[in-house]
């Protein structure tokens, strides 16, 4: 196991595991900022300026993908095959996806390369 996620029933994140996976060729899947490569850390909570609170977390392999209480997605990891939804390659902390700025999402998935995002309306 590289990495999981944990979500509290008040919204907060946690992680723990490897930041970076067996291949270190990820972004840091953590999603913590001055974690050093291939390390690996107990559970603590992911703290970022706007990230709010989270309804639902998605994980794979190499990327993770949140939803926030007011429907914003965000993802961080590897973005093998654009998965990510954004234009960093590699993305070390939780970042929007603005493309679905004007959308309220509500639930995401992720595999390997591929990522999906579900809005209120369906």
């Amino acid at each position: 196991c590289f990495h999981c996620c944990a979500l509290t029933t008040t919204g907060d994140l946690y992680t723990f595991g490897h930041t970076q996976g067996q291949d270190n060729s990820n972004g840091n899947l953590l999603g913590r900022d001055g974690l050093g490569p291939g390390s690996e850390f107990p559970p603590r909570v992911v703290q970022q300026d706007g990230l709010g609170q989270i309804a639902e977390i998605g994980v794979s392999s190499y990327s993770n993908v949140a939803i926030t209480m007011d429907g914003r997605v965000l993802t961080w990891g590897d973005s093998d095959g654009n998965a990510l939804g954004h234009s960093n390659r590699t993305c070390d902390t939780p970042e929007w996806v603005r493309s679905l700025r004007w959308l309220r999402c509500t639930h995401a998935s992720l595999s390997y390369t591929n990522g999906a995002a579900a809005t209120d309306e369906g």
